[in-house]
């Protein structure tokens, strides 16, 4: 999902006001935080795929655990670590297909 980039606010009237009050621009600096942590976690997830296919798998493991301490639910690191989302939180495979095995209505 391609993320907006943060806007100042249109008018500069608006923009001193607001600054006269008292805010600030976290929540854009927040915004901007979270990218840079998703685009470190993304390389690390890029560099732990090219780890695999050297045949380098505990250097892998290393690469998608840093990409999960950056970002505990990115979907790429938790995925190539054998998690799947199921019910709104991440679980193994095996938790899951356990599951899905046991549940009546599938």
């Amino acid at each position: 999902m391609a993320r907006r980039p943060c806007r100042g606010v249109a008018f500069a009237g608006t923009l001193t006001l607001l600054m006269a009050a008292g805010w600030t621009a976290a929540p854009c600096a927040a915004s901007e935080n979270k990218s840079q942590q998703d685009r470190a976690a993304s390389a690390y997830v890029a560099e732990a795929l090219r780890a695999e296919i050297s045949g380098e798998n505990s250097r892998r493991h290393g690469l998608l655990q840093a990409a999960l301490e950056e970002v505990p639910d990115h979907p790429a690191a938790r995925s190539q670590s054998g998690y799947v989302r199921s019910g709104g939180r991440w679980v193994k495979f095996d938790e899951a297909s356990q599951s899905a095995s046991s549940d009546q209505r599938l």
